[in-house]
Parts: structure tokens; C-alpha cells; sequence
């Protein structure tokens, strides 16, 4: 049976159970917005309109009626896909992970607390509007003074990233935005990156972005990562 709970056990290692791990340390478990679940296998959460899955669910049959019940227009999941399957009414696509060895140190100086001129960045990267301003700035202000993200602006303010959780061996890039594509600028912020950064950096990309990120000398999971599923419209 799939419960809340308000305490977390990591069972498993995946980017995605990390990526709640993060949530879980910014957070806790009282917050109505960001709640955790489990069925005693699989570990759940819903972060507003989206719900993560890590790990390998008991029951197909009740996972898949859990999520049909939320109807949340994103749901991203680990290694559960092989077992929850297709859910009707979502489109799915899978997300391979990249990485690369960072040789930097974690220069406080790459980092940036400019909200605004990273948020009009992401703007222009991505499906944003103004309107979406105040929550993304509370969210991401919020895991940034609780130390568990930090964000990433480079020096012509043209291209962002945010390191969404970390530790002493290992990060996660998300939310990768750059103004102006097709002028060479989404690569050298990506070098510059691995420069400033300490250990190994990961990312989530859909197949389209494979090439570009192996050309800035990434390497490919041969298996997917994860599975993204949209809600169809």
C-alpha cells in the first residue's frame, strides 16, 4: 500500500532518488506542496504539479492507479518504468544520463545569487512566462540558503545552469539555459563549468541533445536514466 511519510530512507542510488533526497533536505516532510510516499519499495514525490518515481514499485496495477489518480502533467521515473510500463494518457521519453569528470574546486566565485537575470535567461530557454517568476524564485532562493542547490551564471550573462544537489564526489546540472543558441556559447559555458566544478557532473538529456552533449565531451549511459512522461493533451 502506498503511504505519506515524513521521514526519507534513500533505497535506492539513482539521480532520481538523489534529485528527493534534495527536495527532503530543503524541505522536510510537513509541506503540503512537496510530499513523499512510498509502498515500502519504491520511493514517491510530489513537488507540485510534478511526481517522481525511484526505485522498483511492488504492484503495477496499484502504481499505475496512483498516478492516474493525481492526473499531474509530469511524472519523471527511475528504473520503475520497466515495471509500471506505458500509462495511458501520457506520452513517455526516455532520458539518458550524461557525465564528466569536473576538475575545478567549487570556486564560490562560478556561483551567483542573481535570481532575476538567471530567471529571464531560463525565460528565454524554456516554456516560462513572468507569471511563473514567483514560485520559481521562492523554490530555488529557498535550496540555495539551505545550501542544497546553487546556481551557475557565466561571466557575458548568457547562459545558466543549476546545480540542483551535490556532494564531495558528484553534482547534478538542470534547468542548462542559454540566450542566443547557434553561437558556440552553450559549449564554452559547459567547459567552463567542468573547470569550476569538483567531481562527477551529471545531467538528464532527451535524445535530440545526445550529439551536443557529446561533443562537449560527455559520456552516454547505454540504457536510459530515466523516463519522462508528458500528459497528453
Amino acid at each position: 500500500m502506498i503511504k505519506r511519510i515524513r521521514t526519507l530512507d534513500i533505497l535506492n542510488t539513482s539521480l532520481v532518488a538523489k534529485r528527493t533526497e534534495a527536495y527532503y533536505k530543503a524541505y522536510g516532510g510537513d509541506y503540503d506542496f512537496c510530499l513523499f510516499f512510498t509502498d515500502g519499495n519504491a520511493l514517491i514525490m510530489r513537488y507540485e504539479n510534478s511526481l517522481y518515481i525511484s526505485g522498483t514499485p511492488k504492484d503495477r496495477e496499484e502504481i499505475s492507479c496512483f498516478i492516474k489518480s493525481l492526473s499531474l502533467p509530469c511524472i519523471m521515473d527511475s528504473e520503475s518504468y520497466s515495471l509500471i510500463g506505458d500509462i495511458e494518457g501520457y506520452k513517455t521519453e526516455p532520458l539518458y544520463t550524461m557525465s564528466k569528470a569536473g576538475t575545478g574546486n567549487n570556486n564560490k566565485d562560478c556561483f551567483t545569487t542573481d535570481y532575476r537575470v538567471v530567471y529571464d535567461i531560463l525565460k528565454s530557454a524554456f516554456s516560462l512566462s513572468e507569471d511563473d517568476f514567483p514560485m520559481w524564485y521562492t523554490d530555488t532562493c529557498h535550496r540555495v540558503r539551505h545550501d542544497v542547490s546553487r546556481l551557475i551564471l557565466n561571466k557575458d550573462k548568457t547562459a545558466t545552469a543549476t546545480v540542483l544537489f551535490y556532494d564531495e564526489n558528484s553534482c547534478f546540472l538542470s534547468h542548462i539555459g542559454v540566450k542566443n543558441r547557434g553561437k558556440g556559447i552553450g559549449k564554452e559555458f559547459l567547459t567552463d563549468i567542468e573547470k569550476a566544478l569538483k567531481g562527477k557532473i551529471y545531467l538528464h538529456c532527451k535524445l535530440p541533445l545526445l550529439g551536443f552533449y557529446r561533443a562537449c565531451g560527455f559520456s552516454q549511459d547505454d540504457k536510459p536514466g530515466a523516463y519522462e512522461l508528458i500528459k497528453e493533451v
